[in-house]
């Protein structure tokens, strides 16, 4: 009895190590990136200080920084004065306010769009201003106050125009299609130009040509409390910002809505409006985002051992020094099983995955949170699933295998809350799935879709986090669950020695583990991976498939995943759903649902199934044409 307390103690020591060890890599491939970014941010406000000092301070007229202060309190300086409030200051502060709003609605463009190139110039809100404009000033006889309400008007009227002609989605089409409509408002410039008398004509260059010189103090105070509103507004809805990088299907199954995205994008259009009918179309230098990150080179890392590989850490045994205790510890009993789920590979007892180990695969005898009835899904008016209805046993793998353009995806997508059915409905814990809170959703049902987007830069470990999105609250600031749920995430799939790799490093196998990661880390009961194999080899297919199964075994979750190989559906699957052109053909046990007659009206190939010899399960060996003729 004591030789097994002993062996217990030993085996909590080495896992309280290990996720002690792995807490403090991913402390710390956060910590770096974030001291950059802080230097960053600090050498650009000192630069901004700076230029803004010697614009109010040097030139052809000088003032000291103490007759600043002076006349900033009241005191009148004759010439200085009236040199620094009328024309210095305000040219200063006018620039400052409109580069905010210039910049910030390039960043929201940027960022929401993933395009580099979406800046708000290249796409024709600038320009729409511009001629909205010089229409109010050469057709209407407009002036002041109403020609600047005139540019934020065209400004919003030509993106919606963009909106509307590219269509849901946006992206490279929306870019495309405002470079293409910026065409017709320059247009309308030339043309209301040369219709001009030569007053007119000196008022639209001046205000074409863009400056700051004519600046006063009620726009510098209208522009200032335009800013005030919507900065605010870019902060609250900015939270999602990030995670909407990810593609707008990862978006929407973190619990962030694609509204958000078009809220955003309205937000830019009106704040760089209003920085045009400030200032004119100022010209201004957009920067591309890209990580200001360097790649750097991680030390390998092993959950089986006590710590990365260097000298002085040895399996099983406590490295020299003392680790940092933890500020709040746990009792002792409740941190070593929470240690345990952090670092299954290390927790005594572990059993191999093996379905038979799982619950009965009878789809009727087991409960079903998710399952759609008699619903309808398509694009636009072309149905691709009709009138289908499926149940998804609670804690099992759930397979949908078929033949290309048979309605997998659409039916994964339509079970995920991405697609509206036409007809029927999908139905969450007893409740139609489109009338629940986009963020209730998110915290039950996590989604992996077949193209994950991955912004340029981004690490691992920010990957992962991103995670965690509807777990958090209105700041988006990260708690000590937040911290765990990463932590284990990450160790589940063994990617702690990869967090502070760049995503697009990584190759096949390891940046699907690191989204996989991420969706471990939304921590949902529910999880749907459409085709999670793609682009890997087999080797790296067995190691995703295990990867899940494990994540079965370990915590009864639910997945459900579109798969091509059906060999690996029935290894892998307790439950399988098989459709042709829209419809259930089978459903059930890979036992009940493989058979010859089965895979002959599934995908019209013969074939012999047969038993696999290492999983037991239906083997389906392929009879082709050639064979065929041989036999």
């Amino acid at each position: 009895m004591a030789r097994l307390d002993t062996e217990a103690a030993v085996v909590d020591g080495a896992v309280e190590i290990a996720t002690e060890t792995a807490t403090e890599t991913v402390r710390r491939a956060r910590r770096i990136p974030r001291r950059r970014h802080r230097a960053v941010v600090g050498g650009l406000a000192a630069v901004l200080l700076l230029a803004f000092a010697a614009r109010v301070l040097l030139g052809d007229f000088t003032i000291t920084i103490p007759d600043f202060f002076r006349i900033l309190t009241g005191t009148d300086i004759p010439g200085a004065t009236y040199i620094l409030m009328e024309s210095k200051l305000p040219r200063a502060v006018l620039a400052v306010l409109v580069g905010t709003a210039f910049g910030t609605g390039g960043a929201i463009f940027q960022t929401v769009l993933r395009n580099p190139l979406a800046s708000p110039d290249v796409i024709g809100v600038s320009v729409g201003a511009s001629a909205a404009a010089v229409v109010a000033i050469v057709i209407l006889g407009l002036g002041g106050p109403a020609v600047s309400l005139a540019a934020v008007t065209g400004a919003v009227a030509v993106s919606v125009l963009v909106r509307l002609v590219a269509g849901p989605g946006g992206g490279y089409r929306l870019v495309v299609v405002g470079v293409c409509t910026a065409a017709a408002p320059q247009s309308v410039i030339q043309y209301v130009f040369t219709r001009a008398d030569e007053y007119d004509a000196q008022v639209v260059l001046r205000w074409l040509t863009g400056s700051v010189s004519s600046a006063a103090w009620p726009t510098i105070g209208l522009l200032a409390v335009v800013l005030v509103g919507l900065l605010p507004t870019v902060a609250w809805l900015g939270r999602g910002m990030r995670t909407l990088e990810l593609g707008e299907d990862t978006a929407a199954g973190l619990g962030v809505p694609g509204s958000r995205a078009d809220l955003l994008l309205l937000v830019a259009v009106v704040l760089t409006a209003c920085g045009v009918a400030a200032a004119g179309p100022v010209a201004f230098v957009a920067f591309p985002r890209r990580s200001l990150r360097p790649r750097p080179q991680c030390r390998a890392y092993d959950t089986a051992r006590s710590g990365p590989h260097r000298r002085g850490h040895r399996r099983g045994r406590r490295p020299r020094g003392r680790l940092p205790a933890r500020r709040h510890q746990l009792p002792r009993r409740r941190r070593h099983r929470r240690s345990r789920r952090a670092v299954p590979a290390l927790a005594a007892g572990r059993r191999p995955y093996r379905k038979e180990n799982a619950m009965s695969t009878s789809t009727a005898a087991v409960s079903a949170r998710l399952r759609a009835e008699d619903v309808t899904l398509g694009y636009g008016d072309r149905a691709v699933v009709e009138r289908l209805s499926v149940r998804i046993p609670d804690h099992q793998v759930t397979a949908v295998v078929g033949p290309n353009a048979c309605g997998k995806s659409t039916l994964l997508r339509g079970m995920a809350r991405l697609l509206r059915p036409s007809g029927g409905s999908v139905l969450l814990d007893g409740s139609a799935i489109h009338h629940l809170p986009t963020r209730a959703v998110a915290r039950t049902l996590g989604l992996l879709p077949q193209s994950p987007v991955t912004p340029e830069g981004v690490t691992v470990v920010d990957l992962v986090s991103r995670g965690r999105h509807p777990h958090q609250g209105i700041f988006g600031r990260r708690s000590a669950a937040d911290e765990r749920a990463v932590v284990e995430a990450m160790t589940l799939t063994g990617t702690v020695g990869l967090a502070e790799r760049v995503v697009d490093e990584l190759s096949g196998g390891q940046r699907q583990r690191a989204w996989i990661a991420m969706a471990l880390a939304q921590e949902t009961d529910l999880l749907l991976l459409d085709e999670p194999t793609t682009y890997l080899d087999v080797a790296h297919q067995v190691e995703m498939l295990d990867l899940l199964a494990d994540l079965n075994h370990r915590r009864g979750a639910t997945i459900v995943m579109v798969l091509h190989d059906l060999n690996l559906a029935t290894r892998y699957a307790h439950n399988l759903v098989a459709l042709r052109e829209g419809r259930v053909i089978a459903e059930g046990a890979p036992g009940e649902v493989v058979t010859e007659d089965n895979v002959r009206k599934i995908f019209g190939l013969d074939s012999r199934v047969v038993t696999d010899p290492v999983s037991h399960t239906p083997l389906v060996v392929p009879i082709g044409r050639h064979h065929q003729e041989a036999r």
